[in-house]
């Protein structure tokens, strides 16, 4: 498996974004896009939305300042107290068996 089919099943494993959102495509054009792209989705998400892409922005790239690119960076201690625990079991199983890209 690569790594942009990686991200995009550890996406649409939050529970938060099925139904929702289902992500077939995940590339440093459709992170950057600010129409069709990530970035229009971002701005319309969720607070608990936002922080599973912040999570997977760190994920996919570990060293990016997102902030840079109009995104926040992952905070885990503010994301853990606002998920629920559906979405903690999700970042639980990640940390359980983690990939970074």
């Amino acid at each position: 498996m690569n790594s942009e089919q990686q991200i995009i099943d550890l996406l649409n494993s939050f529970p938060l974004m099925q139904g929702r959102h289902t992500f077939t495509e995940w590339n440093s054009d459709y992170i950057s896009r600010k129409h069709g792209g990530l970035k229009s989705l971002y701005g319309a998400m969720s607070s608990g939305e936002r922080q599973i892409i912040e999570f997977v922005l760190s994920v996919w790239n570990t060293t990016e300042d997102w902030t840079a690119h109009g995104y926040q960076n992952f905070n885990f201690c503010r994301s853990y107290l606002n998920w629920g625990s559906a979405q903690r079991k999700v970042l639980l199983a990640w940390a359980a068996d983690p990939f970074c890209c």
